[in-house]
């Protein structure tokens, strides 16, 4: 392999390095009944164990349609984590459609948007279970047609 080679090879694998992202801790999403999410169907997510400690950010991820009739979507996020005796949660309060009328996530017909719910420092080793739920009057919500987690590692 002559130097030019060699020099555009080293650098392609530097550019490759830098660009490389953390993969997230947990990032999943589940399907809602096609009727609508039933306030008594809780979305569970299991996470990895988690690889390296440090202060992670956690979002609730949703895809929406039209037919979803409020602005806002009211959500109970609890975290279950190993070794941890207490449960701790989180009220979410997320915006689906502005005061305009428009949906506030990116797309067409479904919206996708995600939804800062807190940060928190995890342990190496630990494994975790978090739950979401409405929490809205309504029993059946139309419109939610996935419900998501995303936890990432904070960059220290």
């Amino acid at each position: 392999m002559n130097l030019s080679r060699l020099g555009l090879f080293l650098t392609t694998l530097l550019l490759l390095a830098a660009c490389h992202q953390q993969r997230p801790l947990c990032y999943e999403y589940h399907h809602t009944l096609v009727e609508g999410w039933d306030q008594g169907r809780v979305q569970t997510f299991q996470t990895d164990t988690v690889g390296a400690s440090g202060n992670y950010t956690f979002e609730v991820c949703l895809r929406t349609t039209f037919r979803y009739p409020f602005q806002t979507l009211w959500l109970l996020v609890e975290q279950h984590w190993q070794d941890e005796v207490r449960t701790t949660r989180d009220t979410v309060v997320c915006e689906i459609i502005d005061s305009k009328g428009n949906p506030t996530g990116k797309g067409v017909s479904f919206f996708q948007s995600e939804h800062f719910v807190t940060n928190r420092l995890l342990r190496k080793g630990q494994i975790g279970t978090i739950t979401v739920r409405h929490i809205m009057r309504r029993d059946m919500l139309p419109g939610i047609s996935e419900v998501g987690i995303r936890i990432r590692k904070n960059d220290d």
